[in-house]
């Protein structure tokens, strides 16, 4: 880290066992040096199997608690979905296919996925047993509404889980 001039924040290094938590020494390192953070990947929590594990979005959000400078990249911020419409298009136009119309976001994480496709303006599918799996019981209509409205997200439609 002594020659570092930014930090990348991709994941923690085993995140099956460690915990945000075990990165505050070296948070706090990279603070005192003035090192920004780039965070490629926002989500702050993810499913490895049945489990639930930290991901670099609760780094970068920990980073920036300590007074430090975290660059998102990632939903839920704009620059990602325009990236992907643009391949879309790229990809409808070389078989000969108009543009999508009315692409769909889907997702499991309220503050990441969904609010990223609410704030590109793109219709939401959210997958509720996702990240969120806990919290939406009981599975109700007005269990999700105040779910949504706790997390300021809104989604189209609405499914447990994708089956393949």
């Amino acid at each position: 880290m002594a020659e570092a001039e930014v930090a990348l924040a991709i994941g923690l290094r085993d995140d099956m066992v460690e915990t945000p938590a075990d990165y505050d020494s070296e948070l706090a390192e990279m603070k005192a040096k003035g090192l920004p953070m780039l965070c490629a990947n926002p989500d702050l929590v993810v499913h490895r199997g049945e489990r639930l594990v930290y991901c670099a979005g609760t780094l970068a959000a920990n980073y920036e608690k300590l007074g430090g400078e975290a660059i998102y990249y990632g939903k839920p911020h704009r620059p990602i979905y325009e990236s992907a419409l643009a391949a879309a298009a790229r990809a409808a136009k070389a078989v000969g296919r108009q543009n999508p119309k009315r692409p769909l976001a889907v997702g499991d994480g309220l503050l990441t996925d969904i609010k990223g496709a609410n704030g590109a303006g793109l219709e939401a599918l959210f997958i509720a047993d996702g990240v969120h799996g806990e919290e939406v019981e009981p599975y109700s209509a007005e269990h999700l509404a105040a779910l949504f409205t706790r997390f300021g997200a809104k989604a189209g439609s609405v499914t447990r889980r994708l089956a393949w």
